[in-house]
C-alpha cells in the first residue's frame, strides 16, 4: 500500500515525471548534436558513434534527480503530519522507507528501460541483447535505491528544508558532472578523474557500458553491480531508521 501510494504521488507530480521521461530524451538528443562529432575528431574514442557511448550512461543516471526527489519525501511528509498519521499505525518503521527506496528504483529502472529504447529506435546497439537491457535497468534500479536513500538522510538531519534541498542540489550536480557520463575518463583532468573513480554513477555507468558496446564484459559489469550493493544497503538501512526527521525545519 504504501509502495503503491509513493508511485501514485510521483504520477501526479509534474516534475519527477518530467524528469524521467522528457528530461531524458531531450538530454540524450542535446549531447548528441553537442558532442556528436567527437569520435570522428579523436582516434582513441573508445566507440564510432556518441549515440553509443552517451545512451548507457544517460540510462542509468536518469533516475537519479528522480530518486532524490523521493528521497526528500520525508520532510514533505513530515510537514503536512503524513508521517505523523503512519508512524501511529501498527506498520513497521522499516516498510515506511522500504516504500519509497521501491518507488524510486521502479521509476529509474522505467527510465533506463525508455532512454535504452529510444536510443535503439536512433541506431544505437546493446551487443548483449535483451540481458544487456536487463542488465542496465538493474544497475538504474540501484542508483535509485542509493540516491534516494541518501536524500532521505539528509532531509531527516539537515535542521531547515531548504538547507536540504541546497545540499541535495549541490549533490545531484556533483554527481552528474563528477563521473565520466560526458566524456571518457582518460579525457578528463586528473582530478576530476579521481572524483569519478569515487563516483556511485561512474560505476554504475562502467557496468552500463560493458554489457552494451562491442566488447561485452559481463565479469565488470558484475563487479560494478556489487560495488553498488554496499551503498544500496547502507543507505537502505539509514532510511529505515530514520523515518522521522530529527529536527523542525520551515
Amino acid at each position: 500500500m504504501l509502495y503503491g501510494d509513493a508511485l501514485r504521488r510521483a504520477a501526479r507530480t509534474p516534475y519527477p515525471l518530467a524528469s524521467v521521461t522528457v528530461a531524458p530524451l531531450v538530454t540524450l538528443w542535446f549531447l548528441c548534436q553537442l558532442f556528436g562529432l567527437l569520435p570522428h575528431a579523436l582516434h582513441t574514442f573508445p566507440v564510432d558513434s556518441y549515440l553509443e557511448f552517451v545512451a548507457p550512461a544517460l540510462a542509468v543516471a536518469s533516475g537519479v534527480p528522480f530518486a532524490i526527489w523521493c528521497g526528500m519525501a520525508v520532510g514533505r511528509d513530515a510537514d503536512t503530519r503524513v508521517l505523523d498519521q503512519v508512524l501511529s499505525t501498527p506498520v513497521p518503521r522499516l516498510y515506511i522507507a522500504m516504500a519509497t527506496l521501491l518507488a524510486a528504483a521502479t521509476a529509474a529502472a522505467c527510465s533506463a528501460l525508455l532512454v535504452s529504447t529510444v536510443a535503439l529506435a536512433a541506431g544505437a546497439t546493446i551487443a548483449s541483447g535483451f540481458r544487456g537491457l536487463l542488465g542496465v535497468v538493474g544497475l538504474a534500479a540501484a542508483l535509485g535505491v542509493i540516491y534516494a536513500g541518501m536524500a532521505w538522510i539528509i532531509t531527516a538531519l539537515i535542521p531547515g528544508r531548504r538547507v536540504a534541498g541546497a545540499i541535495l542540489g549541490a549533490l545531484l550536480l556533483c554527481t552528474l558532472l563528477g563521473s565520466d557520463l560526458l566524456l571518457p575518463n582518460g579525457l578528463l583532468p586528473l582530478w576530476l578523474r579521481l572524483l569519478a573513480n569515487a563516483n556511485p554513477l561512474t560505476v554504475a555507468i562502467d557496468g552500463a557500458r560493458a554489457v552494451t558496446w562491442d566488447h561485452v564484459d559481463w565479469g565488470r559489469w558484475e563487479r560494478g553491480l556489487l560495488v553498488l550493493l554496499a551503498p544500496a544497503i547502507a543507505a537502505a538501512i539509514g532510511a529505515a531508521v530514520l523515518p522521522r526527521p530529527l529536527r523542525a525545519g520551515p
